[in-house]
Protein backbone atom coordinates (compact mmCIF):
# COMPACT_ATOMS: atom_id res chain seq x y z
CA UNK A 1 0.00 0.00 0.00
CA UNK A 2 2.69 2.39 0.42
CA UNK A 3 4.43 1.67 -2.98
CA UNK A 4 0.78 2.51 -4.65
CA UNK A 5 0.19 5.48 -2.41
CA UNK A 6 3.61 6.72 -3.77
CA UNK A 7 3.28 6.47 -6.99
CA UNK A 8 -0.47 8.27 -6.62
CA UNK A 9 1.36 10.96 -5.05
CA UNK A 10 4.56 11.30 -6.91
CA UNK A 11 2.34 11.71 -10.42
CA UNK A 12 -0.30 13.93 -8.54
CA UNK A 13 -3.20 11.27 -9.53
CA UNK A 14 -5.37 12.02 -6.69
CA UNK A 15 -7.25 15.26 -7.37
CA UNK A 16 -9.65 13.72 -10.09
CA UNK A 17 -13.01 11.37 -9.37
CA UNK A 18 -11.66 8.42 -8.07
CA UNK A 19 -13.16 4.90 -8.33
CA UNK A 20 -11.62 2.68 -5.55
CA UNK A 21 -12.35 -1.59 -5.73
CA UNK A 22 -12.79 -1.16 -1.53
CA UNK A 23 -15.19 0.03 1.04
CA UNK A 24 -15.32 -1.53 4.33
CA UNK A 25 -11.84 -1.53 5.09
CA UNK A 26 -9.38 0.83 6.50
CA UNK A 27 -7.74 1.41 3.65
CA UNK A 28 -10.61 2.96 2.40
CA UNK A 29 -10.51 5.55 4.70
CA UNK A 30 -7.03 6.75 4.02
CA UNK A 31 -7.47 6.90 0.06
CA UNK A 32 -11.13 9.06 1.62
CA UNK A 33 -8.50 10.76 3.04
CA UNK A 34 -6.56 11.50 0.09
CA UNK A 35 -9.11 11.55 -2.56
CA UNK A 36 -10.62 14.64 -3.44
CA UNK A 37 -14.01 12.88 -4.78
CA UNK A 38 -13.36 9.06 -3.68
CA UNK A 39 -16.22 6.12 -4.56
CA UNK A 40 -15.78 2.80 -2.85
CA UNK A 41 -17.61 -0.53 -4.19
CA UNK A 42 -17.08 -4.41 -2.56
CA UNK A 43 -18.15 -7.28 -4.20
CA UNK A 44 -21.00 -9.15 -2.81
CA UNK A 45 -20.80 -12.23 -4.47
CA UNK A 46 -23.26 -13.56 -7.09
CA UNK A 47 -27.31 -12.63 -7.60
CA UNK A 48 -26.68 -9.30 -6.97
CA UNK A 49 -27.45 -6.33 -9.24
CA UNK A 50 -24.13 -4.07 -9.62
CA UNK A 51 -24.53 -0.58 -8.41
CA UNK A 52 -27.03 -1.70 -5.46
CA UNK A 53 -26.50 -0.72 -2.40
CA UNK A 54 -26.39 -3.34 1.00
CA UNK A 55 -25.89 -2.42 4.58
CA UNK A 56 -22.43 -4.61 5.73
CA UNK A 57 -21.81 -4.17 9.37
CA UNK A 58 -23.47 -0.57 9.24
CA UNK A 59 -22.01 0.82 6.05
CA UNK A 60 -23.70 1.28 3.44
CA UNK A 61 -21.91 -0.78 0.17
CA UNK A 62 -22.13 -0.48 -3.26
CA UNK A 63 -21.87 -3.40 -4.85
CA UNK A 64 -19.71 -4.56 -8.25
CA UNK A 65 -18.69 -6.77 -10.38
CA UNK A 66 -15.30 -5.83 -11.83
CA UNK A 67 -16.58 -8.20 -15.01
CA UNK A 68 -20.10 -5.57 -15.55
CA UNK A 69 -19.29 -2.58 -13.90
CA UNK A 70 -22.80 -0.57 -13.80
CA UNK A 71 -20.95 2.99 -13.77
CA UNK A 72 -21.83 5.23 -17.41
CA UNK A 73 -18.49 5.05 -19.51
CA UNK A 74 -15.44 7.84 -19.06
CA UNK A 75 -16.92 8.28 -15.80
CA UNK A 76 -13.49 8.39 -13.47
CA UNK A 77 -9.87 9.76 -13.60
CA UNK A 78 -8.34 7.19 -11.91
CA UNK A 79 -9.45 3.59 -10.70
CA UNK A 80 -7.25 1.61 -7.74
CA UNK A 81 -7.13 -1.91 -7.28
CA UNK A 82 -5.19 -3.83 -4.64
CA UNK A 83 -4.34 -7.58 -4.81
CA UNK A 84 -8.41 -7.55 -6.57
CA UNK A 85 -7.79 -8.67 -10.34
CA UNK A 86 -6.36 -12.00 -9.66
CA UNK A 87 -10.23 -13.10 -8.02
CA UNK A 88 -12.09 -12.13 -10.92
CA UNK A 89 -12.95 -15.29 -12.99
CA UNK A 90 -12.33 -13.38 -16.70
CA UNK A 91 -9.65 -11.14 -16.26
CA UNK A 92 -9.29 -9.80 -19.81
CA UNK A 93 -13.09 -8.55 -19.62
CA UNK A 94 -12.48 -7.02 -16.31
CA UNK A 95 -9.65 -5.16 -17.67
CA UNK A 96 -11.77 -3.83 -20.72
CA UNK A 97 -14.72 -2.76 -18.11
CA UNK A 98 -11.73 -0.78 -16.35
CA UNK A 99 -10.81 0.61 -18.93
CA UNK A 100 -14.36 1.60 -20.43
CA UNK A 101 -15.05 3.54 -17.21
CA UNK A 102 -12.27 5.75 -17.56
CA UNK A 103 -11.86 8.96 -19.16
CA UNK A 104 -9.26 9.58 -21.65
CA UNK A 105 -5.71 10.11 -20.14
CA UNK A 106 -7.09 8.10 -17.41
CA UNK A 107 -4.89 5.93 -15.35
CA UNK A 108 -5.75 2.19 -14.02
CA UNK A 109 -3.28 1.85 -11.06
CA UNK A 110 -3.40 -1.59 -9.19
CA UNK A 111 -1.35 -4.28 -7.40
CA UNK A 112 -1.42 -7.80 -7.69
CA UNK A 113 0.34 -10.56 -6.59
CA UNK A 114 2.99 -10.74 -9.39
CA UNK A 115 5.24 -14.82 -9.82
CA UNK A 116 7.93 -12.60 -11.60
CA UNK A 117 9.88 -15.42 -12.78
CA UNK A 118 6.32 -16.24 -14.99
CA UNK A 119 6.11 -15.47 -18.42
CA UNK A 120 2.78 -15.77 -18.91
CA UNK A 121 -0.43 -15.88 -16.36
CA UNK A 122 -1.24 -19.34 -15.21
CA UNK A 123 -4.58 -20.09 -15.14
CA UNK A 124 -5.80 -22.10 -11.92
CA UNK A 125 -9.71 -22.04 -12.02
CA UNK A 126 -12.32 -21.24 -14.54
CA UNK A 127 -16.09 -20.37 -14.27
CA UNK A 128 -18.06 -22.47 -16.77
CA UNK A 129 -21.07 -20.88 -18.65
CA UNK A 130 -23.56 -22.36 -15.72
CA UNK A 131 -21.49 -20.47 -13.21
CA UNK A 132 -19.76 -22.99 -11.14
CA UNK A 133 -16.07 -23.28 -10.60
CA UNK A 134 -13.55 -25.94 -12.58
CA UNK A 135 -10.03 -26.33 -10.45
CA UNK A 136 -7.41 -26.75 -12.89
CA UNK A 137 -4.35 -26.90 -11.07
CA UNK A 138 -4.03 -28.36 -7.69
CA UNK A 139 -6.11 -27.25 -4.44
CA UNK A 140 -8.27 -23.98 -4.54
CA UNK A 141 -6.38 -21.18 -3.18
CA UNK A 142 -8.52 -18.97 -0.75
CA UNK A 143 -7.14 -15.34 -0.23
CA UNK A 144 -8.71 -12.96 2.83
CA UNK A 145 -11.59 -11.09 1.88
CA UNK A 146 -13.18 -8.44 4.23
CA UNK A 147 -16.44 -9.36 3.21
CA UNK A 148 -16.72 -12.85 3.63
CA UNK A 149 -14.88 -16.51 3.96
CA UNK A 150 -12.65 -15.84 1.21
CA UNK A 151 -11.91 -15.44 -1.98
CA UNK A 152 -10.89 -18.16 -4.40
CA UNK A 153 -7.70 -17.38 -6.76
CA UNK A 154 -7.96 -18.12 -10.45
CA UNK A 155 -4.64 -17.03 -11.36
CA UNK A 156 -1.74 -16.38 -10.93
CA UNK A 157 -0.54 -13.03 -12.91
CA UNK A 158 2.86 -13.62 -14.75
CA UNK A 159 4.38 -10.60 -17.46
CA UNK A 160 1.87 -10.97 -20.32
CA UNK A 161 -0.54 -8.25 -17.68
CA UNK A 162 1.23 -5.75 -19.68
CA UNK A 163 0.20 -7.20 -23.01
CA UNK A 164 -3.27 -7.80 -21.47
CA UNK A 165 -3.83 -4.13 -20.46
CA UNK A 166 -2.98 -2.87 -23.83
CA UNK A 167 -5.41 -5.12 -25.53
CA UNK A 168 -7.89 -3.81 -22.89
CA UNK A 169 -7.70 -0.59 -24.62
CA UNK A 170 -4.72 1.10 -22.28
CA UNK A 171 -2.60 2.79 -24.51
CA UNK A 172 0.60 1.84 -22.01
CA UNK A 173 1.34 -0.26 -19.25
CA UNK A 174 4.00 -0.13 -16.63
CA UNK A 175 5.14 -2.33 -14.00
CA UNK A 176 7.00 -0.16 -10.99
CA UNK A 177 9.10 -2.18 -8.86
CA UNK A 178 9.39 -1.17 -5.14
CA UNK A 179 11.92 -2.26 -2.89
CA UNK A 180 13.69 -0.45 -0.24
CA UNK A 181 14.16 -1.05 3.57
CA UNK A 182 14.49 2.91 3.93
CA UNK A 183 11.67 3.89 1.64
CA UNK A 184 9.57 1.13 4.16
CA UNK A 185 9.19 -1.40 1.47
CA UNK A 186 10.26 -4.09 3.11
CA UNK A 187 8.79 -7.64 1.27
CA UNK A 188 11.41 -7.91 -1.35
CA UNK A 189 10.69 -6.59 -4.53
CA UNK A 190 7.26 -5.69 -5.37
CA UNK A 191 5.28 -4.18 -8.13
CA UNK A 192 2.56 -1.63 -8.64
CA UNK A 193 1.10 -1.83 -12.38
CA UNK A 194 -0.15 1.96 -13.99
CA UNK A 195 -1.98 1.86 -17.43
CA UNK A 196 -3.17 4.79 -19.33
CA UNK A 197 -6.66 5.39 -20.78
Amino acid sequence: MRALIDLLQRDDLLDGTTLIAQRVTERFDVFDDLSTDLTGFEYLGTGRQPGAFFDVDGVSVRHEDLDRLSFPEATFDLFITQDVFEHVPDLDRALVESARVLRPGGRLVFTVPCLAHLETTEVLARQRSDGSIERLVGPPGIHGNPVGDGSLCFRHIGWDLLDRLRSAGFSEATAHCYWGPWAGHLDGPSFVYSARR
